[in-house]
């Protein structure tokens, strides 16, 4: 089973909220193991891959195709404009993410898809230029990630290269946004959310889901998500409580309660929270030892907003000892 800081702390979020998933973790950009490992083991219920990079309107292949990037995960090879020959920043060559989500799926967990991290990183750029872009990015998502239709022309990278295969889908997807946009970029943001439940109305089969991962500050200056949250609905929260002055190893500063008081006047005020930790101490600052991380959990047991446990990300996780 995963080692001792995931298995800890789902003990005590199951305690907390058995019926209902508990446990998100992150992969894709660390390590080298494949999804399917992670997912063989208990201990969480959702688990989401990083990241979708670029929104379509900064492809410079002019596809207007998102990019992706999974670390080690995938080997090398984009989309390409068979006119120009300029590659997209998609890949196209995930062939393990692809044939593991099927099987992280049967084995009852959701695989979620997240799109943000770091701008500061060369080439990571999802800026999106207003609404009418927020709602072209979602479609773009929903018809290269979502459930297959025939009347989709675009690309779709976690299908299998073999024909007859079953289509992959994720179960939905995640906003990490790490950058504060201007008013034009929150608003095509609240346009994405808005689109894609949309979407997720044309399939009433699959419970799909719409989480974002903000970073833990509430104040005005460093709140980068503050309208997204405000206007969209999303029905989890995974916030990161690490890397800032409100991070869950600093009982003055944690703010998790403020969190729970902040939602009920936005659009997510239904919004299942978790703490966001990470998963050792190289993970962020912040770390919590396993004990000290299951007891946080258990005291907000029997909190209505309460959700479960965040872990960036399950390598790191999984390999504290």
């Amino acid at each position: 089973m995963l080692k001792k800081t995931l298995a800890a702390v789902a003990l005590a979020a199951a305690q907390v909220r058995a019926a209902d998933p508990a446990v998100n973790v992150y992969f894709g950009q660390l390590g080298g193991d494949r999804l399917a490992t992670y997912c063989d083991k208990p201990g969480f219920e959702y688990i989401t891959l990083s990241f979708v990079i670029t929104s379509p309107e900064n492809d410079p292949s002019g596809l207007n195709y998102a990019g992706t990037n999974f670390g080690a995960h995938c080997a090398g090879g984009y989309y390409t404009n068979p006119t120009t020959g300029v590659s997209s920043k998609l890949l196209k060559n995930c062939d393990l993410i692809a044939a593991d989500i099927p099987v992280c799926q049967a084995k009852g967990k959701k695989v979620l898809l997240s799109i943000g991290g770091d701008m500061s990183i060369a080439g990571v750029d999802y800026t999106v230029t207003g609404v009418q872009k927020g709602r072209e990015f979602a479609d773009f998502m929903w018809g290269a990630f979502g459930p297959y239709k025939s009347s989709w022309t675009g690309p779709r990278p976690f299908d299998s290269k073999v024909a007859s295969a079953p289509k992959v889908s994720v179960d939905g997807f995640d906003l990490d946004i790490e950058h504060k946009f201007n008013d034009e970029g929150q608003a095509g943001y609240v346009a994405f959310v808005e689109r894609m439940r949309q979407r997720y109305q044309t399939v009433p089969s699959r419970d799909f889901l719409i989480t974002a991962a903000p970073e833990c500050p509430l104040d005005n200056t460093y709140f980068k998500m503050k309208t997204i949250i405000k206007d969209a609905k999303f029905d989890a929260l995974f916030i990161q409580f690490y890397n800032n002055y409100c991070k869950a190893s600093d009982p003055v500063n944690f703010n998790y309660d403020a969190w729970v008081r902040h939602i009920q006047g936005t659009a997510s005020k239904d919004a299942k929270l978790y703490i966001g930790l990470p998963g050792s101490p190289s993970g962020g600052d912040g770390y919590l030892e396993p004990a000290a991380a299951a007891a946080l959990l258990k005291k907000y047991k029997g909190t209505p907003s309460f959700g479960g446990a965040m872990f960036w990300d399950a390598q790191l996780a999984s390999n504290k000892t």
